[in-house]
């Protein structure tokens, strides 16, 4: 898994980021921002299925 240090993240706010992850680990996220959908582990994929086919249907 993907693990971001603080400093980072201080790094990606200044610079206009809004990082989210799941609150609790190995659980399905899924974001939409405008066009780009993201899943944020495995957990996530049979959500960003159902995400993906309910946009494009849009």
């Amino acid at each position: 898994m993907l693990q971001f240090s603080w400093i980072q993240l201080l790094c990606f706010k200044e610079r206009g980021v809004h990082y989210r992850k799941a609150f609790i680990p190995m659980t399905s996220n899924v974001v939409i921002d405008g066009n780009l959908i993201t899943g944020q582990n495995p957990f996530s994929s049979k959500e960003m299925a159902k995400t993906v086919v309910r946009e494009l249907e849009k």
